[in-house]
């Protein structure tokens, strides 16, 4: 689906979808622009009766005019075990997040409800082989990178935070800072604008899985901004936060023009104006 930031009144419309073949369940995604043409990645999981791990990366290119997506290529690695988030750097290359390593399915199922042991990673694409740049990470979720291209974010969820990685060469990154929320960060999104990193929350974990149980109808939601210079972050301001009355399980913040875009696991969407000073004041 699509929605037009600049015109919030308007319903969001449904993509359509050319010259794509099979089971499209998507995840996290990117957007890449070069020579004038707007190309989507997504990651796409398999049917649950296929066995781990078969994930893949999908690429459309976007005729925004025509509201299509036209399936380009599908990328495929053994070092796709169960991916979250991607940022593409390069026209089909990415660093993306594998919040799963579990090739067993009851196994897959520990890991998923505990995130205990520091097994997930992060997989650089070149275009034709992956190769792991980070491991030893707690569920590792969203990933973005700054915006003079140098320093690569990641969140860990059960581990409540953000870390920063300055890019020597695409498969060899350098630790520079973690900085702990108190929160688990879900996906991360990096201002246009300012640098800040925006990320959508979890503040109560247990509530969250009670939620994807099935035992409650809601889990809290919660919008933050972390201010980052040189690769290190400095100070952290709260947007919006709420009992999941509103909106359930906050996964991603984008902000645009003074508004934020709010999006849900499986909820609901939420478009509102910042107003608060929080929104406004230099983290740095």
């Amino acid at each position: 689906m699509s929605f037009n930031l600049n015109t919030p009144d308007t319903a969001a419309k449904v993509l359509k979808l050319s010259g794509f073949k099979g089971y499209l369940n998507p995840h996290g995604l990117s957007l890449f622009t070069e020579g004038g043409k707007t190309y989507v990645y997504v990651v796409n999981h398999p049917p649950f009766s296929e066995p781990p791990p078969a994930d893949t990366v999908v690429k459309f290119l976007w005729d925004i005019e025509k509201e299509n997506l036209i399936h380009q290529k599908t990328f495929s690695s053994p070092e796709f075990r169960g991916l979250n988030n991607l940022v593409v750097v390069g026209l089909d290359k990415f660093y993306t997040t594998n919040y799963l390593m579990m090739t067993s399915p009851i196994l897959r199922m520990i890991e998923i409800l505990f995130f205990f042991l520091p097994l997930q990673n992060v997989v650089y694409f070149d275009g034709k082989v992956a190769s792991v740049v980070l491991s030893g990470l707690y569920g590792a979720n969203g990933i973005d990178i700054s915006l003079d291209k140098k320093y690569l974010y990641v969140a860990e969820v059960p581990a409540k935070r953000v870390s920063s990685y300055r890019i020597e060469a695409p498969t060899k990154l350098v630790h520079v800072d973690s900085k702990p929320l108190g929160t688990s960060a879900d996906n991360l999104n990096v201002d246009p604008e300012t640098g800040d990193i925006w990320t959508g929350t979890h503040p109560r974990g247990l509530e969250l899985m009670k939620y994807l149980l099935g035992y409650t109808n809601k889990s809290p939601s919660q919008v933050l901004r972390i201010g980052v210079k040189d690769g290190h972050f400095t100070k952290v301001a709260e947007i919006y936060s709420d009992d999941g009355s509103v909106l359930t399980a906050s996964t991603v913040a984008v902000p645009y023009k003074g508004n934020v875009f709010i999006g849900t696991v499986d909820h609901k969407a939420l478009f509102c104006k910042t107003t608060g000073l929080n929104a406004i004041l230099n983290l740095k």
